[in-house]
């Protein structure tokens, strides 16, 4: 997740930024994903799980939102 967000922030364009966030959002969705496989595992440790999965939601939500307000800006919506 983190590599894209430094090629995001290096982009040679918008839609170039775009993509890369898009990328780094699905990462961060995918995570969660694994995340929620290992605490419902059960396997040693899993009670740590929960504060990750929450963090692994809060990033998607960001990035979400950087990527919505910077595709309707390119599209010169309001």
């Amino acid at each position: 997740m983190s590599s894209n967000l430094v090629e995001a922030d290096n982009a040679s364009s918008t839609a170039d930024f775009i993509h890369k966030m898009r990328l780094t959002l699905r990462e961060a969705k995918e995570s969660r994903q694994a995340l929620t496989k290992l605490r419902l595992s059960k396997l040693d440790g899993h009670d740590r799980v929960e504060g990750l999965e929450k963090e692994a939601d809060e990033l998607a939500a960001i990035f979400a939102t950087i990527v919505l307000k910077v595709s309707n800006r390119q599209r010169g919506d309001s």
